[in-house]
């Protein structure tokens, strides 16, 4: 009945079936991105070295968006981040072994997509009051759909044509939504002054809570282990088991299978405690990302391609479900939400910096353990906090 009630509210449905679009199509060409630079000259330590750039310029720039949202309106942000997001496709597309332009289309792109989804996920959360959990997971759920949907699209694309003309079509998608969101005008005219961009100050904010605290160190070591889906899993399965580049959208595929279930994991939140759901959600994803490193096949990898996804979509949703539940109770949904993702941006930019040089030592399968160790490290150190929540 809930289900229902939301989706038949325009507003809801609208920014839903938005976050959608834009997941399905940044997933046109995300997952293969690293064969793509690849083939295109980079090695892959030089490509997880400049992807940590991406994760740096986070740190800094999502408070800010995350500030400007709560102050400019959404809409105008998610305006910004369209017209980043389109820029980096072209970059993209120029690469071609020049270093300074995937670096600067790594950054721009970083910023584009999750100042997007960041700003879109607050824009859903301005509408949840009650229930927050269960609605959560619904948004999360419907976006998680249209990566789902991306992929298979992307998936087909890559089997009749190239990789790059994943990053063409996914272009003329995002010309479309910024047409789309410009179809009603903003009535927020706000002019942002110097003295409203200062992330300094939101992060010291930020991290004297002390739920927030645990949150973010919990954030910070999951986010260590994104250049293992982006970079390092498609390669384990093009290159460590020499299989055909699809595997790697069904790898992908499955992984985010996984996330339409997340309205389910934000009623678990709901009823066992969102401290509680979150941690044993990050034990088990350490153990799976683990068992990658001994994988033998293709059909291993996708499977645990699935549970991978099934642990991560119930640590996305209650941990989201945390911070706006703080965000709403101090009123600074955007500014709470924006520095939670520049600390787990930090783990990021360290993930892909410290991944290249593993990987260049003691090679692509052992990466796979040193992931599962950081998160249990991060557990470890966040419980205390976490533990002593109101949430928990």
């Amino acid at each position: 009945m809930l289900v229902v009630k939301t989706i038949s509210d325009k507003k809801s449905l609208t920014t839903m079936s938005m976050a959608a679009f834009f997941m399905a199509t940044g997933y046109i060409y995300i997952p293969f991105l690293a064969p793509y630079l690849v083939n295109n000259g980079f090695s892959k330590e030089l490509i997880s070295y400049i992807t940590s750039l991406g994760p740096l310029s986070l740190i800094i720039v999502l408070p800010v968006l995350g500030h400007l949202s709560d102050l400019i309106g959404r809409k105008r942000v998610i305006n910004i981040t369209l017209i980043l997001h389109l820029l980096a496709l072209i970059l993209y597309l120029f690469t071609s072994n020049n270093y300074l332009i995937l670096l600067a289309a790594t950054i721009i792109s970083a910023i584009a997509f999750e100042g997007f989804m960041e700003t879109m996920l607050e824009k859903a959360e301005d509408g949840f009051k009650e229930h927050r959990g269960f609605l959560t997971g619904l948004f999360e759920s419907f976006k998680k759909l249209g990566g789902l949907i991306g992929t298979a699209v992307g998936t087909f694309i890559v089997s009749v044509s190239s990789i790059n003309s994943t990053i063409k079509i996914a272009a003329i998608l995002t010309a479309i939504l910024f047409v789309i969101n410009n179809l009603k005008k903003s009535h927020n005219h706000y002019a942002p002054k110097p003295k409203d961009i200062n992330f300094l100050s939101d992060l010291k904010n930020f991290w004297k809570i002390k739920d927030l605290r645990g949150m973010g160190i919990i954030g910070a070591t999951m986010h260590f282990n994104n250049p293992a889906k982006y970079i390092f899993i498609p390669l384990l399965i093009t290159q460590e088991l020499n299989a055909d580049i699809k595997y790697v959208g069904y790898f992908i595929g499955a992984l985010t299978a996984a996330h339409l279930f997340e309205f389910g994991f934000g009623y678990a939140c709901e009823r066992f405690g969102m401290g509680r759901t979150t941690l044993k959600s990050v034990f088990i994803f350490s153990i799976l990302i683990t068992l990658v490193g001994i994988a033998n096949s293709p059909f291993v990898v996708v499977f645990l391609g699935l549970l991978i996804g099934l642990a991560s979509a119930s640590w996305n949703t209650s941990a989201w479900c945390y911070m706006s539940e703080i965000g709403e109770k101090l009123k600074k949904e955007g500014q709470v939400v924006g520095n939670y993702t520049s600390i787990a941006s930090t783990g990021g930019f360290a993930g892909f910096l410290v991944s290249g040089l593993f990987v260049s030592l003691f090679g692509i399968r052992m990466l796979f353990a040193l992931y599962g160790i950081v998160v249990m490290a991060g557990i470890i150190i966040s419980l205390p906090y976490l533990r002593k929540s109101q949430y928990y």
